[in-house]
């Protein structure tokens, strides 16, 4: 895997706000402590990887909703059968 930047444990306010903007806008950056290393990406790349879906709402449900085309909404004219009491 590519990584933009691999980085040895930020110090300090300074390199965190660089790399937390190198992670928004150039993607993967990688931070080394000793031999142990964890990832930093922006959360539309962990929501890509993870297949994470955006939310959905009652909006999206109606959007989404199957197509009615060629559905018959005529109502049958029969009014049901005569009772005798």
């Amino acid at each position: 895997m590519r990584y933009a930047m691999d980085w040895v444990a930020p110090q300090g306010k300074e390199e965190f706000d660089k790399l937390f903007t190198m992670a928004l806008h150039e993607g993967l950056q990688k931070v080394r402590v000793n031999n142990e290393a964890v990832i930093v990406m922006s959360e539309d790349e962990f929501k890509k990887l993870t297949g994470a879906k955006k939310e959905y709402g009652f909006k999206e449900h109606l959007l989404n909703f199957p197509k009615v085309e060629g559905l018959i909404l005529e109502r049958d004219k029969d009014m049901g059968r005569d009772v005798e009491f």
